[in-house]
Order: C-alpha cells, then sequence, then structure tokens
C-alpha cells in the first residue's frame, strides 16, 4: 500500500447515506497536513484521499486496523473493527436507539469520542483527536470486556466435542 513509516493514517468512513450527495467536508487548517486519508471505494467528499481501499476488497477489516485513527458514523461493523485492532474512534451517531446505546457504552469504557453531524460536516476533529489519539483505554478497562471471545468459543466447542 506504500504508507509511510511515520506518516499518520486516518480511515474515513461516513458514506453518502449519511452526508448526502454532492457534500463535500471542509477539514480544520491542519488536518490534512498532520493525517493522511484512507476512504473506502466510491466516496467523494473529501476531496483526494491519500489511499482508497479497492473496491472488490472482503477483507476491509485488515486495512481499517492499519490506521492511526478512525473518524465515521457509529455503526457496529466499524466499531468492533476499531475495538479488535485498538485504533481510536471519533464517531457521530444516527438518531436511532443502537446508536445512541451504542455510543454511550463507548464514551463510558473511554473507546471512543462522539461528533457532531454539523463539526463532521465542517472538518472540526482536532480537539476530538486530541482526546483519543495517543491514549490507551484498554489499559483500565474490565478484564470481561478485553477478552475477544475466543477462548469462549474454543472451550465450548471442545466441550461439545469431547
Amino acid at each position: 500500500m506504500g504508507v509511510g513509516e511515520e506518516e499518520k493514517l486516518v480511515y474515513f468512513g461516513v458514506g453518502k447515506s449519511y452526508f448526502g450527495k454532492g457534500q463535500k467536508i471542509q477539514f480544520e487548517d491542519g488536518f490534512r497536513e498532520d493525517f493522511s486519508l484512507m476512504v473506502s471505494s466510491g466516496y467523494d467528499f473529501v476531496g483526494e484521499p491519500e489511499y482508497t481501499i479497492p473496491e472488490n476488497e472482503t477483507e476491509s477489516q485488515d486495512y481499517i486496523g492499519a490506521c492511526d485513527l478512525i473518524i465515521s458514523k457509529f455503526g457496529y461493523g466499524i466499531v468492533s473493527e476499531g475495538i479488535m485492532s485498538k485504533t481510536p474512534m471519533i464517531l457521530a451517531r444516527r438518531k436511532i436507539l443502537e446508536d445512541e446505546r451504542g455510543m454511550e457504552r463507548l464514551k463510558k469504557y473511554g473507546l471512543g469520542e462522539e461528533i457532531s453531524r454539523e463539526d463532521m460536516i465542517e472538518g472540526n476533529f482536532i480537539s476530538k483527536i486530541e482526546k483519543v489519539y495517543g491514549k490507551d483505554p484498554y489499559e483500565d478497562m474490565p478484564d470481561r470486556l478485553k477478552r475477544d471471545g475466543k477462548k469462549e468459543i474454543v472451550e465450548t466447542i471442545e466441550e461439545f466435542l469431547y
């Protein structure tokens, strides 16, 4: 992919359904100088991203896991990828119950910072980035929340088989 060793990479994943056709993000001064953008194919609202996940890629989690920061709308897929890769997240919630509940839990455990739709469109990320970037919220989490479930799955399968 050609990402430089010192390059700070941000996955920016929002989608046309959230912004609408023709909407463009106005990035805050300094943001594009400090961070390189990675987007999914077909995004046309961030100007010229440095990296694009190929259109037919089925393993997008590998690309997202390579990023230093996630800026996206709330969704269980992106949140799962962020948690698994321990990537800091800045998320905008939609006005639906699952987003509201999920976002509150992420904030409770310090796993993500919320951003309003308006701040997302205006590109006001710097203050949010300072709250999450370079922090390790996983260090102080309860052990139950640190596990990924693999051990429990293996134990259940072994119990079933033997």
